[in-house]
């Protein structure tokens, strides 16, 4: 008798396991996806061992949830880390997203290459729950860190946006990580740091090389925004690193107009002034 979650040798031999027909698919799924959402490495490295491709995608439709998604996809959910580990460990593709079609009445699938496939990767759910571990295992796995989201806003961005120091520190020294990538409104992470006034973030930011005179469509940098958020320390910390106090957005906003907009003392005001305004 074979054990609960292993597969008979015979069957093996007799077809690819990475392309098994409807009849044993099910079975075969089955056991996998178990495997997988439980945590088990040992019947995963029985999988593996046998020749299953670390990029194994589900295609049985009765697993709700999971068509289409890969081992990775699953674990990641799941909050396997040593199931993470080991797909990782076998060169699995953590970039690697699949939709599906329907070709001949028949499931097929198709990897989805489009750079602003962010929220349907992997790694998206472990940025809004707050997960830096499994972002940091996925980068050392090969993560393309600059991938975006439908408004072109990048993991880093997610991260700085909700104000996690940890991420943000995970996504910048990740190599070729793009700190200055803007979303469809060129609002670059920079940016997002001024608009909470987090003073760490936007410090990390410029030293893995944010630029502290970037531009929004609207012409603003993030030192009008800091001063329209009335952020002494922001401010201070943009123009300590040679940002611009004399800028001009599209609308003739400056920083100074920003801040007697929006700061009812003499602090800021009299920073930018010394600054050179």
């Amino acid at each position: 008798m074979h054990s609960r979650c292993s597969i008979p040798s015979a069957r093996i031999q007799d077809c690819d396991i990475n392309h098994w027909v409807v009849g044993p698919m099910a079975f075969f799924e089955t056991l996998l996806y178990k495997a997988v959402s439980s945590g088990d490495i040992k019947e995963l490295l029985d999988f593996l061992d046998r020749g299953l491709s670390p990029d194994y995608a589900f295609t049985n439709p009765d697993h709700k949830g999971s068509l289409g998604k890969t081992l990775l996809d699953v674990a990641v959910r799941k909050a396997q880390h040593g199931i993470v580990k080991t797909l990782l460990s076998r060169k699995c593709n953590p970039n690697l997203m699949n939709v599906v079609d329907m070709e001949n009445h028949s499931l097929k699938l198709r990897p989805f290459l489009k750079r602003d496939r962010l929220k349907l990767t992997a790694v998206f759910p472990c940025i809004v729950r707050y997960e830096t571990d499994m972002v940091e295992l996925l980068i050392r796995g090969g993560l393309d860190v600059n991938i975006t989201d439908d408004r072109g806003c990048s993991g880093l961005w997610h991260a700085v946006d909700l104000q996690h120091y940890a991420m943000v520190r995970a996504f910048v020294k990740a190599p070729n990580c793009d700190v200055n990538a803007p979303d469809v409104t060129r609002l670059c992470p920079l940016h997002v740091a001024a608009i909470h006034a987090d003073v760490k973030i936007a410090s990390l930011l410029i030293r893995y090389g944010a630029k502290v005179d970037v531009k929004t469509v609207r012409g603003s940098t993030p030192l009008i925004i800091a001063c329209k958020k009335a952020s002494y320390e922001t401010s201070r910390l943009l123009l300590l690193n040679g940002a611009d106090p004399n800028h001009k957005g599209i609308n003739g906003h400056t920083p100074i107009s920003a801040v007697l907009e929006a700061c009812p003392d003499r602090q800021i005001l009299d920073m930018l002034i010394e600054a050179g305004t």
